[in-house]
């Protein structure tokens, strides 16, 4: 078998989604559960079109998640406070549940196989 019709084959052997996501946007479910979502957070914007994104920095971006606001001139971000804001128990405060329910299905997995690496051990880097 060419490697065009190993592709195609792969393709066509792929399980559909159902519904299908034109069926769900068409519903007024959808429309509302999007109308909130906008209410409670900012509208989604292509990153590529993100002018925020687009000037910020690595440490631009921990210097708001760390203080809350964009850094201006003359603002100093301090090696303590990156350490503080991803310390253990900073973790455990923001990523608390997701790594709960992360336990709760590697317990499920663990019969068939063990995960190399888990949730705590990547949040540790």
């Amino acid at each position: 078998m060419t490697r065009s019709r190993s592709i195609a084959a792969c393709r066509t052997s792929l399980p559909q989604r159902s519904p299908h996501v034109n069926e769900v946007e068409s519903t007024e479910i959808y429309a509302r559960g999007r109308e909130l979502r906008e209410k409670r957070c900012r509208p989604i914007v292509p990153a590529h079109l993100d002018s925020h994104l687009k000037r910020s920095t690595l440490a631009s971006v921990e210097f708001e998640f760390v203080f809350e606001r964009e850094p201006e001139v003359g603002d100093i971000l301090r090696c303590e406070h990156i350490a503080t804001a991803h310390a253990p128990q900073a973790n455990a405060f923001y990523f608390g549940d997701l790594i709960a329910a992360w336990h709760r299905q590697i317990a499920v997995l663990q019969d068939s196989c063990t995960p190399i690496f888990t949730l705590e051990t990547i949040l540790r880097f």
